[in-house]
């Protein structure tokens, strides 16, 4: 009999799942937990894993050690930072927490870095701390990043207030890629097209219909390689591999999240010559790495074209653990 029938409903199994499990993600039962930590010094990969928080605390605790630059930038590190920081303060890499968008109470406190220009680089990437880039910019407005200011997709109306004032300076390179920025490239459009670049544009999932218009218009300014990692271009991709398959960039095709049904069609013609170590990455292609990778362990343990460092940053490597012991005591 299911517990789902002694609780009387879902909702009460769902309360006492919660109190009862410790951990909230397990890793998935067809990967070796040996293979994630088989390099105790250089743990970088697994560091950079969101959903492998857990695990690691544990491991730290078991005394193994890890490449703390990479847990910095982890956004779901932060309760794991901030013990760092009291017990090992110098462990703290600031270069790669300037990356982290939750951990700016952490930067907020010690400021000090900002005249570091490796960690302004961080700063600049970071989606949340543009009020702290503002001011940076107000005390040294020859020192700007032009290119990550760009591409932040918060900093539009920083951008906007500079760009009267600025406008040979801005990198339109970094700004085609900026989902946010879509007003302004229609208008740069109108004004110099030459200026788009399309390298970056045709990564931009809410350039569709700018890429569309120019299928029709100037398809030798669409960059193919980077329309395969566009999530929102699927219909594009799925219908040019019909017309004209050679146009598909299967390595950068694997690492977009919305390609699987488009992957799985390619995989029934050519699993042989399949490029595994981009779909690694990729967290909606696991089911097919354990599906076609019969020699998958082999090539873990060889660490075959880096695929077994690309599997330990994907986050799906690891299993909501409340889903997990719910549908097994809901079955």
């Amino acid at each position: 009999m299911s517990l789902i029938k002694v609780f009387g409903n879902k909702d009460l199994l769902n309360i006492i799942l919660d109190y009862a499990i410790d951990k909230k993600f397990k890793l998935v039962d067809w990967i070796n937990e040996d293979y994630l930590f088989s390099n105790l010094l250089y743990n970088k990969h697994i560091c950079a894993n969101i959903n492998a928080i857990e695990l690691i605390a544990e491991k730290i605790r078991q005394d193994f050690k890890f490449n703390f630059t990479s847990l910095c930038s982890n956004p779901n590190a932060i309760s794991l930072i901030e013990k760092i920081l009291i017990e090992n303060p110098n462990a703290i890499s600031w270069v790669s927490l300037s990356k982290n968008p939750n951990a700016i109470h952490l930067i907020e406190k010690d400021l000090s870095n900002v005249a570091n220009r490796v960690y302004l680089l961080g700063l600049y990437k970071n989606i949340n701390a543009i009020h702290l880039i503002e001011k940076q910019i107000i005390n040294d407005q020859r020192n700007i990043q032009w290119r990550l200011l760009c591409k932040n997709i918060n900093a539009i109306p920083l951008i906007e207030k500079l760009f009267i004032t600025n406008q040979h300076q801005i990198s339109w390179w970094g700004l085609c890629r900026n989902k946010n920025a879509i007003h302004l490239i229609e208008k740069q459009l109108l004004i110099n097209p030459m200026s788009i670049t399309w390298f970056t544009l045709c990564k931009n999932e809410n350039a569709i219909h700018l890429i569309e218009a120019a299928l029709l218009k100037n398809p030798h300014n669409i960059c193919w390689s980077s329309l395969c990692k566009n999530p929102n271009a699927i219909h594009i991709l799925e219908r040019i591999y019909d017309k004209d398959p050679d146009k598909i960039s299967l390595h950068t095709l694997c690492k977009n999240p919305n390609a699987i049904k488009l992957i799985e069609k390619i995989l029934q013609t050519n699993p042989d010559n399949f490029p595994w170590w981009a779909l690694v990455s990729n967290p909606n292609g696991l089911h097919l790495i354990k599906k076609y990778c019969e020699n998958l362990n082999i090539k873990l343990n060889k660490n075959y074209y880096g695929v077994f460092d690309k599997l330990k940053k994907n986050p799906n490597i690891f299993e909501n653990n409340r889903v997990y012991y719910f549908n097994i005591l809901y079955i």
